[in-house]
């Protein structure tokens, strides 16, 4: 089983930032894979892959955590 996710920020900095905090990550259940979106600077791609479906799901909504409080933090750090 596979997911895949292109996430886009509000600039090319923030994904940037993004890439250095959502790091790939690999375990004997999960494989995730995080990189620059090839088409989209402002964006992410993500993949998950799996064998469980509970731990892709696990996967996933971590990963998606790691999004917002990223996005909570730049819209933060924007407002000053």
């Amino acid at each position: 089983m596979n997911a895949s996710f292109e996430i886009e920020f509000s600039s090319a900095k923030h994904a940037k930032h993004a890439l250095q905090v959502i790091k790939s990550d690999q375990s004997s259940k999960v494989v995730l894979s995080v990189k620059a979106a090839p088409k989209n600077p402002k964006a992410i791609y993500c993949r998950i892959e799996s064998h469980s479906f509970a731990a892709l799901r696990a996967r996933a909504t971590s990963l998606l955590r790691d999004v917002k409080i990223a996005r909570d933090t730049f819209a933060f750090i924007e407002k000053g």
